[in-house]
């Protein structure tokens, strides 16, 4: 059975304000600004498992990804499993 992880508060609002930027940052082409928003936000746990798996660790440690949520839901130390 798949556990839900739900956000909080703070961590929906730190989406609410990344995200946009994020997009404006992908459109402009700021490869600097993605990188940066894109670190902030708080991802899907279930497609970074995913982006593991078809990528690799090292491909969401590259991309400085937030995995905070894959944590929870996945535990400590699951990118090195």
């Amino acid at each position: 059975m798949s556990q839900t992880i739900i956000l909080t508060e703070e961590e929906i609002k730190i989406n609410q304000y990344h995200i946009p930027l994020l997009l404006a940052a992908m459109e402009a082409g700021d490869e600097e600004a993605i990188n940066f928003h894109r670190s902030k936000m708080i991802c899907d746990p279930d497609a970074l498992m995913n982006a593991k798996i078809l990528s690799g660790a090292q491909w969401i440690r590259e991309r400085n990804y937030n995995t905070i949520l894959a944590d929870r839901k996945f535990g400590h130390g699951w990118l090195d499993k």
